[in-house]
Order: C-alpha cells, then sequence, then structure tokens
C-alpha cells in the first residue's frame, strides 16, 4: 500500500510540472517545483521579506554577535532555525544596512560649491581648507 501512494505521489508531481512546462517557462516551472518540494513558499508579497526579517531581528542579530559573521553561513543557519523565506540577495541588503557601519561623508571644498567662481576664490578657500586641517592635526 505505501508503495502504491508514493508512485501515485510521484506520478503527480511529473504531471504536475510537466503541465507547467506545457503553461509556463521552464524556469519558473522548475524553481516553483523545487520549492513546492522544500515546503517553502516562493512568491512572498511585495514588503514581507523586510517584515520577516525585522520581526527577527533580535534571533539574526545575537548569532551575528555570536560569531556568524559571514552573511551566507548566517542565512543557512538562519533557514534552518526559524525558516526564513526570503531569498539570500534580500536578506544581504538588509544585513549590509544593518550591520555593516555606514561610512561618514568628509566636508571638503569642490567645485560644485563654488560654481561661477575664479580661480582665486577656489585658491582661497583651499588655503582655507587646508589651514583649518593643519589646525585640526596639531591640536
Amino acid at each position: 500500500m505505501l508503495v502504491y501512494f508514493t508512485l501515485k505521489v510521484i506520478l503527480y508531481n511529473l504531471l504536475s510540472f510537466f503541465y507547467c512546462l506545457l503553461h509556463y517557462n521552464a524556469r519558473y516551472c522548475i524553481i516553483m517545483h523545487y520549492n513546492f518540494q522544500k515546503g517553502s513558499i516562493y512568491n512572498l508579497r511585495r514588503g514581507s521579506a523586510k517584515i520577516e526579517f525585522y520581526q527577527n531581528f533580535d534571533t539574526i542579530k545575537n548569532a551575528y554577535n555570536n560569531g556568524l559573521i559571514v552573511y551566507k553561513l548566517l542565512y543557512e543557519h538562519l533557514q534552518e532555525k526559524i525558516n526564513l523565506q526570503m531569498s539570500y540577495r534580500t536578506f544581504y541588503q538588509y544585513a549590509k544596512k544593518e550591520f555593516e557601519p555606514k561610512q561618514a561623508k568628509i566636508d571638503s571644498p569642490t567645485l560644485s560649491k563654488n560654481k561661477g567662481s575664479s580661480t582665486k576664490d577656489i585658491d582661497k578657500s583651499m588655503n582655507e581648507y587646508i589651514k583649518n586641517f593643519e589646525h585640526i592635526v596639531k591640536g
């Protein structure tokens, strides 16, 4: 009886896969068939990955602080632990935004600030900037 049921399930999966191939493109069918077998929901609604990330942020942050600093390993660990549904690419974007330090902008004189100015004004501005920098370095 178990063999009959197993063959019936396999046959049903193959037929549904070939039906999909007839009506959609091959890449879509392979992805959908694979994710159906895996038990995940592939087509997440817009914004649901962001909600999923921030709902589980404490778990993600704890795993990151405990040494899983490689995003791929962190993602795989979280897929096993909390069954993440988002793609790795989406996870990487949110994790990078949260865990990597933001670079500070350096205020420097540029030509865009001095549009329409003469070269003497630009030189004067550069000299003031250098003096201020030297003053900061000397303390």
